[in-house]
């Protein structure tokens, strides 16, 4: 059950500038796992997805009790807060049947383990939620449910920027760019948890270090059977390589028949040692469709978010000195200033601050400040911060209260 309160905040969010558009993320998240517990075989399959449906449209009903500054107990059971917001909000009387059906269900599931429920039964209870959380989406908040990304949930500010490119680029028609950024979204998450998926991989084990060298001296080879050796290492590395990766996205989460087929429509996306994105793409390659784009972008939302929930972030923040900047003026956070053009990660506002990388106590790449975002590098303009102390940090905090 989810507790109601006065205040929304389903999970951390880099998307300051849609708060709203990021809480509606969940309800759908919640529906689409429902979706995906009910396509499972199992014992337990309709029960599962019941609980999900019915969380979906209970943490719906938060958002609605919220954003209309209802009065809600966080002890109110689903039908008393299903009441309360029926009462000042008279369309979501047309589904009160159908949701307190749901949560019986749900309760029968749950709380005793009992569950009579049929697929069709399911699949019904889906239609109803959808109709409900769609149509008062649109008559409150004037927003198409349907145009909800699950993007606002992932919590990587740059993956999510690369994932928006995609989906903008997919509603505009332009399939053949939304692919590509869809790829690069995916490099980028997968290089910030440190799974290496460039075509030549950095982190080899042991052996991987044997060179054309090493086979003659400690082996004692010739030539013509020492490059055959190179070749045999180096062959096995990258088979070792790919089934490490594979591994470690089973071990996220990550549905890896869908990561192949996602690789076999995208283009190979290299992050440079710049931090840029360069595309490895092959003439081979017949024109995109509508359905790849959407599976494409589908399939890097589900395996980012997957990773998000089941792998802990392995990306240490740099162990170098660092001191506290505040922003003076708004200004672009970049991912490296040698791009031309420099990919913005995000605007920064007036009154932020920042961790700034500093070693030595030097302002590095001449005009920028190295900082901190999402445990990575990034820059910002050094025209446009300043050190700040804690005490000045705190008198300003004091100031704005009073």
């Amino acid at each position: 059950m989810i507790s109601y309160g006065t205040e929304v905040n389903f999970m951390e969010s880099s998307n300051t500038q849609s708060p709203l558009l990021h809480q509606l993320s969940l309800p759908k998240f919640l529906m689409k796992e429902a979706n995906r517990a009910l396509s499972r075989p199992g014992p337990y399959s309709n029960g599962l997805a019941s609980s999900l449906l019915q969380d979906a449209a209970e943490a719906f009903l938060l958002i609605l009790a919220t954003q209309s500054r209802l009065n809600v107990n966080p002890n109110y059971s689903f039908s008393k807060v299903l009441d309360t917001v029926s009462r000042q909000i008279p369309i979501v009387s047309q589904y009160k049947a159908g949701l307190i059906h749901l949560n019986k269900a749900r309760v029968m599931f749950k709380h005793y383990g009992l569950s009579t429920l049929q697929k069709n039964d399911v699949i019904v209870f889906a239609g109803n939620v959808e109709n409900f959380i769609t149509d008062l989406c649109k008559n409150k908040f004037k927003i198409e449910f349907a145009s909800v990304s699950l993007a606002d949930a992932v919590g990587h500010r740059r993956t999510q920027n690369w994932i928006k490119k995609a989906e903008n680029s997919y509603e505009a028609g332009n399939f053949d760019a939304a692919v590509p950024n869809a790829s690069g979204a995916m490099a980028i998450y997968l290089s910030h948890c440190s799974l290496d998926v460039s075509p030549t991989p950095t982190d080899k084990f042991f052996f991987g270090s044997l060179s054309l060298d090493c086979g003659q001296s400690v082996f004692g080879i010739g030539h013509p059977f020492k490059e055959g050796f190179s070749e045999f290492v180096a062959s096995l590395q990258e088979h070792i390589d790919d089934i490490y990766n594979q591994l470690n996205l089973i071990a996220g989460g990550v549905d890896v028949s869908a990561y192949e087929k996602f690789n076999a429509i995208t283009p190979t996306c290299c992050i440079m040692f710049s931090g840029g994105v360069r595309f490895i793409v092959s003439d081979a390659r017949g024109p995109t469709t509508a359905e790849d784009a959407r599976f494409c972008i589908d399939t890097v939302i589900d395996s980012v978010l997957a990773l998000q929930n089941n792998r802990p972030n392995s990306r240490a923040a740099p162990e170098v000195p660092s001191m506290e900047m505040t922003v003076i003026h708004d200004t672009d956070m970049v991912v490296s200033p040698e791009e031309t053009p420099p990919e913005i990660v995000r605007r920064v506002p007036k009154g932020e601050v920042l961790k700034a990388v500093l070693p030595n106590g030097h302002r590095q790449n001449g005009n920028f400040v190295r900082v901190l975002q999402d445990g990575e590098i990034a820059y910002v303009s050094n025209l446009h911060v300043r050190a700040v102390s804690h005490d000045s940090i705190e008198e300003q905090n004091d100031t704005e209260a009073t």
